[in-house]
């Protein structure tokens, strides 16, 4: 299945179960869906190849809290002509 056939059954869903306003979804539609599990091979290669940007992410996470902090600390100073750049 590719990603157009994805689309195309979320819109059937979507047309064969409102009712006024309301998305309704119920068992016989959710259990219709056939969902791929990865291997645990694939699952450990994805973690894997993925930990870096989380690594990364954190990285950056922690140094914009740092910027932050400057900035909170040294934009009143250089408002008030209390330092020079």
């Amino acid at each position: 299945m590719d990603l157009s056939d994805i689309r195309c059954k979320n819109w059937r869903i979507g047309g064969q179960s409102y009712r006024g306003a309301q998305l309704h979804i119920n068992k016989d539609i959710v259990n219709a869906f056939q969902v791929n599990v990865p291997s645990d091979q694939i699952s450990q290669i994805f973690r894997e190849s993925i930990a870096p940007v989380f690594r990364q992410i954190a990285v950056l996470l922690f140094q914009n809290q740092k910027l932050r902090t400057a900035r909170d600390l040294l934009l009143p100073r250089l408002m008030s002509g209390e330092i020079e750049v």
